[in-house]
């Protein structure tokens, strides 16, 4: 279910210059690029049960940027899956720099599996590119880390559209000779080398995580940056029972909401290789609600959580965005403020140079509505901050969540303050995905 507890959005973007021409339509077995990725990874997920680890780790080709695409591509159609843990790309590129191994050399299954183990890896994936005469075949396999054998195996010819063409002629496989010293490219023939146009984007759920560029992406690239903070948790309700004639009777109260948290975007060109550090906020718990008997008086339900602050650090620079206030957080000198949480900041865009101020956007999210006391009704949690800027036209915006009729909070939505013994529900979130797409 993607609406409650875990993480929030924060996608990283890539996009390189120029266009591509679509591929033609297929002729008897022979598959596009994509199809052959696409199916590939539809018969991997297919063998595998849900939470099975796997890592992406060589493919074989005349050039290194065609294998490093197919390796990307295909963690993000198993990524899109969603039921298999793929090990993320960035830690498998470290452990390869550390073991000195290539990710597209011809590579024996027994040096395979030995880095799977130090990945904790279940199954490995590796795969070939074959070139005879007009023929393009591509293998992918699954490995056993433990026994060895193989899983699955994917076979299909391609077809060379342009897009394979590119990435064929781009190989960065070739070098000098020894006694020869590389020239640079004139700048006539440096215009002639294909390029292509492609996004990256990764999502992250909560927690810590580091990410750098894949090896195939070409600079001067441009970088987008959308950061969304998580959403406040919701108050508790309250209960309380006081003498009424020769009997009892209740009152109910219902608790404030949770603001919604605060959304922002940067872009920005590098040269060169770029590591980014992003930590990822939770969404804030729901406060648990307060029973109070005869002669107690009433109180205000537990306050919500606050939700978790998304920073994004590179280079120096840092781009934070906080989350949304939990519900009745005035609470220490108030036992019954029933106030709704204020929606969060994107205080933290003033650590970032001055260089970048003029492609920075940055929204609050919205404040969730008060509770009340003895009276029906409910209180929604505030809207996530919304982005429209940049190559995605809508980024955030996710509802604050509402008691009745019931509904989680949506990705950094506040979560719903409840009427009576419920707890209240916590702050918007989801697990995080990976998808690419081209220009």
């Amino acid at each position: 279910m993607k609406k409650n507890l875990m993480g929030f959005l924060l996608i990283i973007m890539v996009i390189m210059s120029c266009s591509v021409t679509p591929p033609p339509a297929t002729e008897n077995n022979v598959k596009t690029l994509e199809q052959a990725i696409r199916e590939a990874a539809e018969e991997i997920g297919a063998r595998f049960d849900a939470g099975t680890k796997i890592a992406l780790l060589n493919f074989t080709s005349p050039s290194d940027l065609f294998g490093a695409y197919v390796l990307e591509e295909l963690t993000a159609n198993l990524v899109s899956l969603r039921h298999l843990a793929i090990i993320d790309r960035a830690e498998i590129e470290l452990r390869h720099r550390e073991l000195n191994f290539q990710m597209s050399g011809v590579v024996s299954d027994e040096s395979m599996q030995s880095i799977g183990r130090t990945l904790g890896a279940q199954s490995i994936v590796s795969g070939s590119l074959t070139i005879i005469g007009d023929i393009h075949r591509i293998i992918i396999r699954v490995l056993n880390v433990e026994s060895g054998e193989v899983e699955v195996q994917y076979r299909t010819n391609i077809a060379v559209d342009s897009m394979v063409r590119a990435l064929l002629e781009s190989s960065e496989t070739e070098e000098p000779d020894d006694d020869e010293e590389a020239e640079p490219p004139l700048p006539d023939e440096e215009a002639e080398i294909p390029r292509y146009a492609r996004t990256i984007s990764e999502t992250f759920i909560a927690g810590i995580h580091s990410f750098s560029l894949p090896s195939y992406v070409r600079f001067p690239a441009t970088i987008e940056i959308y950061a969304l903070g998580a959403g406040g948790g919701g108050q508790g309700g309250n209960q309380t029972t006081y003498m009424s004639g020769l009997g009892t009777r209740n009152e109910y109260t219902t608790g404030a909401a949770g603001g919604g948290g605060a959304a922002a975007y940067i872009s920005f060109t590098i040269d060169q290789q770029e590591y980014f550090t992003i930590d990822v906020g939770r969404g804030g718990t729901g406060g648990a609600a307060v029973q109070r008997g005869l002669g107690q008086g009433w109180q205000a339900g537990n306050r919500g959580g606050e939700g978790g602050s998304t920073t994004v650090s590179w280079q120096g620079n840092s781009l934070s965005v906080s989350g949304g206030r939990g519900a009745g957080m005035n609470r220490s000198s108030n036992d019954r403020d029933l106030s709704g949480g204020s929606g969060g900041t994107a205080a933290g865009a003033g650590l970032l140079s001055a260089v970048f101020a003029e492609n920075l956007d940055s929204r609050p999210g919205a404040n969730g509505e008060n509770g009340a006391h003895n009276a029906l009704g409910t209180s929604r949690g505030g809207s996530a901050a919304r982005i429209t800027r940049g190559s995605i036209a809508s980024f955030g915006g996710g509802a604050g969540g509402s008691a009745s009729p019931a509904s989680p909070a949506d990705y950094g939505g506040g979560g719903a303050g409840s009427r009576g013994l419920n707890r209240g529900s916590g702050g918007g979130g989801g697990p995080g995905f990976f998808s690419g797409s081209r220009f």
